[in-house]
């Protein structure tokens, strides 16, 4: 990621956040099913796949990489 997008990932990323009722640094195993619901839209939406050797969902690896952003 260059260095001048940081900025514009971060304010996405906590729109994203805002959006799924959830917090920056919070577990994805405490997300209710309707949060991870609104979570895979937006994944769908932003035609997230997750890394071919990952070993698990694609909510929870999108979850992370948006967390990682909002940082």
């Amino acid at each position: 990621m260059k260095p001048k997008h940081v900025e514009a990932y971060r304010f996405s990323s906590r729109e994203i956040l805002k959006g799924i009722n959830a917090h920056v640094g919070q577990d994805f195993h405490t997300l209710s099913s309707s949060q991870v619901d609104k979570l895979l839209e937006v994944a769908n939406r932003e035609r997230y796949r997750k890394p071919p050797q990952a070993n698990g969902s694609r909510a929870r690896y999108f979850y992370e990489l948006v967390q990682r952003r909002a940082r």
